[in-house]
Formats: C-alpha cells, structure tokens, sequence
C-alpha cells in the first residue's frame, strides 16, 4: 500500500480522526493563548497576519470535517498544505534557535511547543492524499499570499515576539526560501499522480 493508501486508511478510523481534532483544537487554543498579548496590542488590519499556526490548526479541523463528509476542496488543501508545512518548520526552528534563552521552566515549554508543531507536520501529510491539480492562478496567489505574509512580519512587525530579534533576518530569509520550496513540492507532488 501507498503512503495515500496508508494514510486514508488511517483517517477513516473514527478513534484516529476525533484525536486529531481534538488535538488540534486545543494546540488552536494554546496558540491563540500565546499570541494573544501580540494580538490585543495590533492593529485590527494586521490581525489576520499575527496568528500563523493557530490558523492552520484551525484550518486543519476544517479539513477533517470536510474530509469526514466527503467534501473535497483542493484551493484549500493547497493552501492548508503550504500553510502547515511553512509555519510549522518556521516554529519548529525559532524554538531552537532561541532555546538557549530560556530558563528552564520555560525551556520545558519551548521543547514541548517544538514537538506540537512537529505535529503540524504530520497534520500536512494527511493532506497529501487530498492535494489535486488547481488552475495555475490559484497557485501563484498562494505563493502570493505566503509572501505577503512574510512582508506583513518584516515591514509591519507582525512577527510573533521572541526573547530577542537575534534570529529574526534567519527566520524571515528561511520563511522565504521555504515559499519558494514549497510551492515546488507540491508542483512535484502534482506531477507524479
């Protein structure tokens, strides 16, 4: 069997699937926890910016309903495969790369929000069975999106606060290979099916 095989197989386990909504509902909610001080101090315009892997985890428990019902979007699973892979990897790496300034309570929750958004990793390849072909415009807006994204971090502080802006060009550089290398993986996914 397929990795597509394998992981249908997995989410048509009801057991599995209702974990993994739950699972993502609550990392939902502890993120908007963690970015709430961000998100009560910016501006209304920029909100839709600030909450990156609480949106897609978010976005995530939309697509297992849909995916519960049948119901198949492929803009959507784009942009959601994008979206999981970029920030997760993006979280992923500024929790290491700034664990060295945390004590050690917090460094027990910086490890533990490294292997949740690892999880978002594994949320994206449940995705992989459901990627489709989209018209090309529907990719270049997801790209543009992405970048817009970046921009929106860089030029209007949207980033989510760190202990310091030691990392802050290194992750931003990294957020836009990462565009760019991803728009390409699901080009290559497309074209092997």
């Amino acid at each position: 069997m397929n990795l597509s095989g394998s992981v249908k197989r997995i989410l048509e386990n009801r057991v599995i699937w209702f974990l993994l909504l739950i699972g993502n509902i609550i990392g939902t909610i502890i993120g908007i926890y963690n970015y709430w001080l961000q998100l009560t101090n910016s501006p209304l315009h920029l909100l839709l910016f600030i909450p990156d892997c609480p949106t897609y985890t978010a976005l995530f428990c939309v697509f297992l309903v849909t995916y519960r019902y049948k119901r198949d979007y492929p803009v959507f699973n784009l942009f959601l495969f994008t979206g999981l892979i970029k920030y997760a990897f993006t979280a992923w790496s500024s929790t290491v790369l700034y664990a060295g300034q945390y004590t050690p309570p917090l460094l027990l929750m910086n490890q533990i929000l490294a292997l949740a958004h690892v999880g978002m990793i594994v949320d994206a390849v449940f995705i992989v069975p459901s990627l489709k072909k989209v018209p090309l415009k529907f990719v270049v807006l997801n790209l543009v999106w992405l970048f817009s994204n970046d921009f929106s971090d860089l030029f209007l502080g949207t980033f989510p606060y760190t202990p310091s802006g030691d990392f802050l060009q290194v992750i931003i550089m990294q957020n836009m290979l990462m565009n760019i290398i991803l728009t390409g993986v699901f080009l290559w996914i497309l074209r092997r099916r």
